[in-house]
């Protein structure tokens, strides 16, 4: 589940084959240009999906010339992001 407060998208739930379509949609639609903040922190169960729909976020935020900063991200997505080489990317602040 994705849900949108304020400048914040805030992640929720399993990331993974079964949820990323939906979840993908959900964040495209309420992606505006106010949304600075993608909240990782209650991911219950994650793959390399969510690495996906964040790559997604941060790549379309980054063609029109803005940035986002994921918070609070669980070790399980830090070990994805190390895995994958992703760190910079993803997680410059951890």
């Amino acid at each position: 589940m994705i849900t949108r407060q304020e400048s914040t998208l805030r992640i929720a739930g399993p990331v993974n084959l079964d949820t990323m379509g939906e979840m993908l949609g959900e964040a495209r639609r309420l992606m505006t240009a106010d949304v600075e903040v993608l909240d990782v922190g209650d991911v219950t169960e994650a793959d390399s999906s969510l690495i996906a729909l964040l790559l997604d976020l941060t790549r379309s935020a980054q063609a029109v010339g803005r940035s986002l900063v994921i918070t609070r991200p669980t070790p399980g997505l830090a070990s994805l992001a190390r895995l994958y080489g992703l760190e910079a990317l993803l997680l410059p602040a951890v």
